[in-house]
């Protein structure tokens, strides 16, 4: 492979006679880390075991680093390949070699997957561009390590792992048999299914911006069509793909052309669940079918039915478009390749010109040219992975974003968070208070108060925030049972505030704080006053969240959901209240 460069060399650890001196051993245990801000996080407890006897390994790292063709991508995909050779074990009750890939910094997880019979892990993941470091975690029977990982120029992360110690094998709790702890399984009462990644990984969503003129060349403002996504997937022990969920919002469209959101999966029997919302939370139209083969999926309804509004003119007052929430459930667990990585080739389909917009780096002619770059190599269409501001009608991308010149002229070396920082006077977006799934009310701005009279300083519940759940549920017109399942989501809410959750004990809630609040308040500090003030409404936001994915899984909610959001949503908001209370005093 040209420009490849493939590292091969060995780890090693206690107890192993090696050629190496000095050889030390990474005895990290692995830190348990809360979920993150999304509805249905998926567990992320690490992959500590009951303890072993011994903590010896070998590994040989054959990771592929290579300078990629630039195609204005701001996410970067990695192959993983990892070969575990087990010697000098038993293999009586033996539960199979785990594997889990966070970001280092969020502890966010990107991948997770158990071996197969001949100890082979394969699949792909997706991180932000702005991921420096991962940590590989992995563990069997007892025994767990973590080894950092540079993400430079990665394109596949190859290892061949030798177990090499005797270990007495340990009672593992592993109800569905599936090679999974039940202590790192997220469905540990259904074999299918065994592990969730959300994409992207940090709670939040992809924004796809469209021109849609295509093959003529735009006018580089990315507001022809503009969307929000969050997609979910469950995955089987083997990182198969059992289910897709995704919620997307449109959110702009300032063209006078008809689109579809559309999507090729190209897969066998499935069945298909869709429904669509409007800005007012009313359902406005679902389906579902069972299908023999999925070639194409329209995501979207016509974007002129879609959206009220430009939301590209200056002094508009952002007016949400419909929520589209999908599920995908194949009668057989899809691999990797068949789809790729989210939000997979997902595209455009122009109605009025009958061409489809994708995005680069996918598609080449003959030649070898990208056939979705103009002849100045610029793409008609871009994935940003956070909720981005588009441009106002007449505005430019390149002086409404003063740092996307100097990115792609780098070939995306340099100002890797570029879209973070715009001209504030010509760009629109999703103001402060919008979720994908309602506004909620204002955040407390005087001194608060807590449900009941007790004092909690800096953590309590506002009045407004006790006030929230009634004007929310006034708003979306629910039935009483309705209200009655949002209630006692709030209620549970409350309870983690105050400590007597019975999920989330007082001592497992401080410590996951204190192992994540040094990378939320980085992220925190960094934000602007009206950001905070918006995540701190989004955290309640995602309450509501509760009510809808309760009714996608036949009303109920695995616990672990339940834990996990619990905690992500306690060590966030800790951290946004902090720094909104610090700029307070400098005032």
């Amino acid at each position: 492979m040209n420009g490849a460069i493939r590292f091969a060399f060995f780890l090693c650890v206690p107890g192993l006679m090696l050629s190496l001196p000095n050889c030390a051993a990474d005895r990290s245990t692995l830190q348990d880390n809360p979920g993150q801000l999304l509805l249905l996080i998926p567990r992320s407890e690490s992959l500590a075991l009951p303890p072993g006897a011994q903590n010896d390994y070998e590994m040989l790292i054959n990771d592929i680093h290579e300078r990629q063709e630039f195609s204005f991508q701001s996410i970067q995909n990695i192959r993983v390949q990892i070969q575990f050779n087990k010697t000098q074990t038993s293999d009586s009750n033996r539960t199979a070699n785990i594997v889990q890939i966070r970001e280092q910094d969020s502890g966010r997880v990107a991948f997770k997957s158990i071996a197969d019979p001949s100890g082979h892990v394969a699949g792909e993941m997706t991180v932000m561009n702005t991921v420096e470091s991962l940590n590989l975690e992995f563990g069997s029977n007892g025994k767990s390590y973590s080894v950092p990982v540079s993400t430079e120029d990665l394109i596949e992360l190859n290892r061949d792992i030798n177990m090499l110690s005797a270990a007495t094998d340990p009672d593992v709790a592993d109800t569905d048999s599936d090679g999974v702890p039940d202590t790192n399984d997220d469905f540990p009462e259904d074999p299918g299914r065994a592990s969730i990644v959300n994409y992207p990984s940090n709670g939040g969503e992809y924004t796809l911006a469209f021109e849609d003129l295509y093959p003529v060349q735009g006018d580089a403002d990315f507001n022809d069509y503009v969307a929000q996504i969050r997609i979910r997937e469950e995955l089987s022990a083997t990182g198969q793909i059992a289910r897709i969920q995704a919620s997307i919002r449109h959110v702009a469209r300032a063209a006078g052309y008809k689109h579809y959101l559309k999507w090729d999966p190209g897969i066998g029997a499935a069945e298909i669940i869709q429904r669509q919302y409007s800005p007012e939370n009313e359902l406005k139209k679902e389906s579902r079918q069972t299908l023999a083969i999925i070639n194409s999926i329209s995501l979207t309804d016509r974007s002129d039915r879609t959206i009220r509004q430009s939301n590209a003119q200056m002094g508009q007052d952002f007016i949400p478009g419909d929520t589209f929430l999908i599920e995908l459930i194949p009668d057989a667990p899809i691999e990797r390749d068949a789809l790729g990585t989210p939000p997979y080739d997902i595209y455009l389909y122009v109605v009025d010109s009958g061409k489809s917009v994708h995005f680069s780096g996918r598609y080449y002619d003959e030649n070898g040219k990208d056939r979705y770059l103009d002849p100045d190599g610029f793409p008609w269409a871009l994935l940003i992975p956070v909720d981005w501001r588009w441009m106002y009608e007449r505005q430019n991308i390149h002086t409404a974003y003063p740092q996307f010149r100097p990115w792609y002229t780098s070939d995306g070396q340099d100002y890797k968070d570029w879209y973070i920082f715009p001209d504030e006077s010509l760009v629109a977006g999703v103001p402060p208070g919008f979720d994908l799934i309602a506004e909620v009310s204002q955040i407390c701005t005087g001194e608060c108060q807590t449900v009941e009279a007790e004092e909690f300083p800096l953590y309590q519940l506002t009045t407004a925030e006790v006030d929230f759940m009634n004007e929310t549920t006034g708003r979306l017109n629910q039935s009483g049972e309705e209200q009655s399942i949002v209630h006692e989501a709030y209620s549970d809410y409350a309870r983690v505030f105050r400590g007597e959750h019975p999920l989330v004990s007082p001592a497992l809630v401080e410590s996951s704080i204190l192992s994540d609040l040094r990378q939320v308040r980085g992220i925190v500090r960094n934000s602007r006053t009206y950001e905070l003030q918006r995540l701190n409404k989004t955290i309640l936001g995602r309450i509501v969240e509760l009510r809808r994915f309760r009714e996608i899984n036949d009303g109920t909610i695995p616990e672990n959901f339940l834990q996990a959001e619990m905690k992500g949503l306690i060590h966030y908001r800790r951290a946004i209240l902090d720094e909104l209370q610090s700029r307070e005093e400098e005032r």
